[in-house]
């Protein structure tokens, strides 16, 4: 397995490409060599689907982690984040013990410090309450395994599925990352109005059904260059609370 301290010097190495930090969300088909130009395009992150929103597995997305493993991540030129939708009418716990599973099963060696939950493609109930139960069993059945939790959500998805009170970033989990989905055209965080206690994002998919080394369908996603620091802090709880 790789060392904490490699993890660390990973995100450093990343820092050395400049200070504007690209990544993209596939879930199409893409192989090593589409992975590869992907690095020498000074993409930075490529977030992979894991699972779908009915609670099965993605199979292609595994095959795309495994690609992008040996298209650069193995290599640490980018850094590999799962994220996977839920079915809401599926024991949440259940559905997180199968994502780790999948993922483990890679066999790769690699470590998967965080994976994001699919807010935006996840059918909620009309149910406030009973939606944010789900979401904080989410986060802690995440954190149980050993994964950094981050979500994708746009203020008008996460206010319609769990009220525009439900401060969960400052309540629930301080910890979590927010993937901003809001296509603005906009490379940075212009126009964020806070919600679900985030004040700003992590991450902004700003942009989608792009193309780049003859893949389809990208979607393209900035990264705040400041959010690694805080990520020393946060992979360093990852790595207390390892499960064994």
């Amino acid at each position: 397995m790789i060392s904490f301290s490699f993890l660390l010097v990973s995100f450093i190495c990343l820092i050395s490409k400049g200070a504007t930090w690209d990544g993209v969300e596939i879930i199409n088909p893409t192989t090593i060599k589409q992975f590869e130009c992907l690095a020498n395009n000074n993409v930075n992150y490529v977030f992979l689907r894991v699972g779908k929103a009915d609670g099965s597995i993605d199979n292609v997305g595994l095959q795309n982690i495994k690609n992008a493993y040996q298209g650069g991540g193995k290599s640490s030129q980018f850094e590999i984040i799962p994220f996977f939708a839920a079915n809401g009418n599926i024991d949440p716990t259940k559905q997180v013990e199968a994502i780790y599973a999948a993922i483990n099963g890679l066999n790769l060696d690699i470590n998967f410090n965080q994976v994001f939950f699919d807010i935006t493609s996840t059918i909620w109930s009309n149910d406030q309450a009973k939606n944010q139960q789900f979401l904080e069993a989410i986060d802690t059945e995440l954190w149980r395994v050993s994964y950094l939790p981050g979500y994708y959500a746009s203020s008008s998805q996460w206010n319609k599925a769990f009220g525009d009170q439900f401060e969960f970033k400052q309540n629930v989990d301080p910890g979590a990352d927010l993937m901003w989905v809001e296509i603005t055209g906009f490379k940075n965080s212009t126009g964020f109005q806070g919600f679900g206690g985030w004040k700003t994002p992590e991450y902004h998919l700003w942009k989608l059904n792009d193309n780049l080394c003859g893949t389809n369908n990208l979607g393209l996603i900035w990264v705040d260059p400041t959010s690694w620091k805080l990520k020393k802090a946060r992979f360093a709880r990852v790595k207390k609370f390892k499960r064994v």
